[in-house]
């Protein structure tokens, strides 16, 4: 009787105890994740933001013929960028100017 009696509080204090520590932890662990996935989503917007930049001046700016393949390559890295919120003027004026570059081999 009494051996139930301290199992019982036991169990009363024990469950709800490991439930709140379960529950912090999955909750930092979310945090955690989270930061890291908004590190990784910002970085990669920066990657891309820097390659359309790039490809701009190369084929823009400095008149090189654009290829069939780089004008798609292009066109998903801008695509890619407004997706991961790249919400940046510049950017869009750069990949407007970008389209209406002249792609080799369609005179």
């Amino acid at each position: 009787m009494i051996l139930e009696k301290v199992a019982e509080a036991l169990l009363a204090y024990a469950i709800p105890a490991a439930s709140a520590m379960m529950l912090s932890w999955l909750t930092y662990t979310i945090r955690t994740s989270r930061k890291r996935q908004d590190a990784l989503e910002e970085g990669v917007k920066c990657l891309l933001r820097d390659r359309i930049i790039q490809a701009h001046r190369y084929h823009v700016v400095e008149g090189h013929e654009v290829s069939a393949e780089e004008y798609t390559s292009s066109e998903d890295m801008i695509a890619s960028y407004k997706v991961l919120k790249g919400e940046n003027g510049y950017i869009d004026r750069l990949a407007e100017e970008y389209k209406q570059s002249p792609i080799a081999g369609q005179h």
